[in-house]
């Protein structure tokens, strides 16, 4: 055989050997930045989640010291509970504002 053939062959195959694995680096580098990105994400939505918790708690704690405070008593006359009404309610419509409808 050849010897110039044999060594192209084998200067060949170890450039196809050294590009493969380059290749399997690069691959390999990719994916690997794919699941950092997945982690710094998931991370994040880790401290997100802790600070609604952190809210959730705070929130429910106040309630809690709200449903144990003692109802306050008002002592309304008929006509004032009618006037708070009246206002809480708004006006009434008329009934051509109702027709416009």
């Amino acid at each position: 055989m050849n010897p110039v053939l044999i060594g192209g062959l084998l200067i060949g195959a170890a450039a196809f050997g050294a590009g493969w694995t380059v290749h399997g680096w690069k691959t390999d580098s990719d994916d690997l930045a794919e699941v950092k990105k997945i982690t710094d994400a998931m991370l994040v939505r880790e401290s997100q989640r802790d600070a609604i918790d952190i809210q959730y708690n705070t929130i429910q704690s106040e309630l809690g010291a709200l449903k144990r405070r003692k109802p306050v008593e008002c002592n309304f006359t008929d006509d004032q509970l009618r006037h708070v009404n009246q206002a809480l309610r708004g006006p009434v419509p008329s009934a051509a504002s109702i027709e416009e409808r």
